[in-house]
């Protein structure tokens, strides 16, 4: 189904940012440490992988669901999430079930 896909595709690129940050991060020093002498590339792109990562991590837990339209993963705003939960948190839709969103 479509939005489950779009859904995977957010958390992947979520995990990603988690995950990548250090390997990234060490890659970058090492570059600016031998292009430049200097550590601050490193830190100028540590800040901007901090926004990737929070940009990417609000985009998955924004995920809409496909039945009822709501936030799939969230009560109401940032007050309270569960980035686990196995159905909706507003209609109890299961995670990957094949329903449509009705209009």
């Amino acid at each position: 189904m479509k939005q489950w896909q779009e859904y995977r595709t957010r958390r992947g690129l979520a995990l990603f940012a988690f995950i990548g940050f250090v390997p990234a991060e060490v890659a970058v020093v090492l570059v600016s440490m031998l292009l430049f002498n200097s550590d601050r590339p490193a830190l100028v792109f540590a800040y901007c992988w901090m926004a990737f990562f929070f940009v990417a991590s609000r985009r998955a837990s924004r995920f809409p669901c496909p039945r009822c339209g709501k936030m799939f993963f969230l009560y109401s705003g940032f007050s309270s999430y569960s980035m686990f939960a196995k159905k909706c948190v507003h209609c109890d839709l299961p995670k990957y079930a094949g329903e449509e969103r009705s209009s």
